[in-house]
């Protein structure tokens, strides 16, 4: 799992390939950097465009580099509420021209790494942060970019050590809070995770509501991913109650509510989400439910618009459409092909146990073991991968690990997918393990 943000597709890059020839940052930089004035995250939408069209025509009658600074923060806040792709674009091409103008502009750099991020290049994120830190090791928005990046690459190691300087300068920070979350779900530690999710949204107060919206969302998504589904769901209502038209808070309610077998109205609220933002994963969720409630026709068209929707975006939703095709046992051979380049640069447990889903799919069980065994090496407890795994056990024949697998795969979420987990039970009850 992720921290709960919309996804884009690349738009400029060889603007920013030229900027990553670029001279490093210098301390003068970083210190210049800091005095400059950053617009506000989590805005109320009406006043996020309205200031973007402000700015937006600042711009176009030229402009400084501080507009179009500005502009950036400002599309990728908006990304961030509506799940929009073209926000990250405008965003990515503000931020490339801001440093074109100024190369040493830190402050306008680190948003474009947070934008590199929303694309999926983590190395080119990375590589961004990196230069900062060259120039000053303490910046709090490099080490928040280098971990993030480093995180998603694989790199659990220093990814811990960048959220561990996050952590000794502002230890009670919310995104803080929530890296240090996702960090200890990663290495199984479900019960420190829910508790630093929990913190997070507590420190946000509730009139900031979009930002209060956005932290209980997490803290939902992440209490639904170790199990606490009760938690998950006072989170998730709570997160769309501050923020109602928020398509990750509402695609987090929908799948606490689906588990508890309120499928109707999970159905509802996926078709909200989906309405705004026609992300795979919601739509292959949705389609689910239809196929559950009998309704086969809308669920072939939720099913179509996955791949429809992925390959307009395969660099973004590649995890997505492997996970869909695993998970409805289609397109095997492409499931693996798409896996397999993924971890040939991203090497994290989430990646290993998509590759080890694909491969099982494919009847190549050897192959599959090894990739789920390196998907739970850092002691993950999550239900899918648990799952995954338990059924790869069952068809190698190792009947008694296969059975507590699947058997806590259960336990963690019995819901954990309305489809999944009914497979779950059936391979369960036929190895003779029901309990």
């Amino acid at each position: 799992m992720s921290l709960v943000v919309a996804v884009a597709v690349v738009a400029v890059a060889g603007n920013v390939v030229r900027f990553l020839d670029r001279p490093r940052f210098t301390a003068q930089d970083v210190r210049a950097s800091a005095s400059s004035p950053v617009p506000p995250a989590f805005l109320p939408l009406p006043e996020l465009d309205r200031l973007i069209g402000e700015f937006e025509r600042r711009v176009e009658d030229g402009g400084t580099t501080l507009d179009l600074g500005f502009l950036g923060a400002l599309y990728l806040d908006r990304a961030r509420a509506t799940g929009d792709i073209a926000d990250h674009e405008r965003a990515e091409r503000a931020l490339t021209s801001a440093l074109d103008r100024h190369p040493g502009d830190v402050a306008a750099a680190i948003l474009l790494a947070g934008a590199r991020q929303s694309r999926h290049d983590f190395t080119g994120a990375l590589d961004i942060a990196g230069k900062v830190l060259r120039a000053d090791p303490g910046h709090l928005g490099a080490n928040a970019a280098a971990g993030d990046a480093h995180l998603a690459l694989g790199d659990h190691a220093a990814a811990a050590r960048s959220f561990a300087a996050l952590e000794a300068a502002a230890p009670d920070n919310p995104s803080v809070l929530v890296r240090r979350a996702e960090v200890a779900r990663i290495e199984g530690d479900n019960d420190e995770a829910l508790r630093l999710a929990g913190r997070a949204a507590e420190t946000v107060p509730l009139h900031r509501r979009r930002e209060a919206g956005f932290y209980r969302a997490f803290a939902a998504q992440l209490a639904f991913d170790v199990g606490d589904l009760a938690v998950a769901d006072e989170q998730a209502a709570a997160a769309v109650d501050l923020d109602p038209h928020s398509p990750a808070a509402l695609a987090v309610l929908a799948r606490t509510r689906a588990a508890g077998g309120a499928w109707r109205e999970a159905i509802g609220l996926y078709e909200e989400a989906t309405a705004a933002v026609p992300h795979p994963t919601y739509l292959g969720e949705l389609g689910d439910l239809y196929t559950l409630t009998g309704d086969e026709e809308r669920a072939a068209a939720a099913y179509d618009t996955v791949a429809v929707i992925a390959r307009l975006s395969p660099t973004i939703y590649d995890r997505q459409l492997a996970r869909f095709y695993a998970d409805h046992d289609i397109e095997a051979a492409a499931a693996v092909k798409i896996t397999s380049a993924m971890l040939a640069v991203r090497h994290d447990v989430d990646g290993y146990d998509a590759h080890a889903w694909a491969l099982y799919r494919a009847g190549d069980l050897a192959p599959a073991r090894a990739a789920s065994d390196l998907a739970l090496a850092l002691g993950t407890r999550s239900a899918p991968m648990l799952y995954h795994a338990g059924l790869i056990s069952a068809a190698l024949g190792d009947t008694a690990r296969a059975a507590d697998e699947l058997a806590a795969a259960l336990a963690i979420n019995p819901g954990f997918s309305p489809l999944q987990a009914v497979e779950a039970r059936r391979a369960l009850e036929a190895i003779g393990g029901a309990r």
